[in-house]
């Protein structure tokens, strides 16, 4: 029986890492955000190996970039599988969307998510929250809009939040979403992030880490080189779920992702 459920967990854990392979090859080549950011670094951490957390990007004809950070509903398993449809949709929605309007992506996405519900079997609820951003280098602007996510900008020492929509895509095909639209100056920084790391149990109480503590941490180390940050943010939620008296597991998906201006 012991060698059965090891041969068992085997098989699974193998299945899950092919998994992952099949995942990341969904995820973009981001070479082509050289040039355009002077610096940038993502912190993919998934909670079972697949991850319902991705990223999503796309240069436009125009030189604009698009960066979209997406958090499925679930994780694991389920929560790829999302992502893997999430990414589908946002690839054939920038076949038709006029990038004036940044808000247009997310009501094609609401729209799809709508019609993925009402035409599924199941009553499928499964959606996600998504944070996307238009970088205009020639006009130093950022255009973002949403669903149930924000980001933050750090300029001269000071952290600024930025918030979308809080409608769930998908819930209701009238919702209409809004852009946002922000100026930008070289060496600004901006940040993008989905709840998993504020969200993560642990430190002397077994609390959240919590946004107030994220954000002290992102001001205290956003003038270090970008290689530096992603191991500091990713040795302070390791840190923090060891505690001192128990170990957390990690609760959910965790991403961050930084871009220098």
């Amino acid at each position: 029986l012991q060698n059965d459920l090891k041969e068992q967990n085997e098989s699974i854990v193998d299945s899950l890492n092919y998994s992952q392979r099949i995942q990341q090859s969904i995820l973009p080549d981001l070479n082509q955000l050289k040039g355009i950011f002077d610096d940038y670094f993502i912190l993919y951490k998934p909670k079972d190996i697949v991850s319902g957390d991705f990223y999503w990007s796309q240069k436009h004809p125009s030189g604009k970039v698009l960066f979209a950070l997406n958090d499925c509903t679930g994780h694991g398993v389920p929560g790829a599988l999302m992502s893997i449809i999430g990414n589908d949709a946002l690839n054939s929605i920038m076949t038709t969307v006029n990038l004036q309007d940044i808000s247009d992506i997310v009501n094609h996405l609401n729209e799809y998510y709508y019609n993925l519900r009402i035409n599924s079997s199941n009553d499928l609820r499964d959606t996600m929250d998504v944070m996307i951003i238009c970088y205009d280098q020639k006009e130093m602007c950022l255009k973002f809009s949403g669903s149930k996510q924000r980001f933050y900008l750090i300029r001269d020492n000071e952290l600024q939040a930025y918030s979308v929509d809080s409608y769930t895509l998908g819930l209701v095909k009238e919702n209409k979403f809004s852009s946002g639209t922000v100026s930008v100056k070289k060496g600004d920084l901006i940040y993008l992030f989905t709840d998993g790391y504020v969200d993560q149990f642990g430190g002397e109480r077994g609390k959240k880490f919590k946004y107030t503590r994220f954000r002290d941490l992102l001001v205290s180390i956003h003038q270090l080189p970008m290689t530096e940050q992603k191991e500091i943010l990713n040795n302070s939620i390791n840190s923090w779920m060891k505690g001192e008296n128990y170990t957390h597991e990690q609760i959910d998906d965790i991403s961050v992702v930084g871009f220098r201006v």
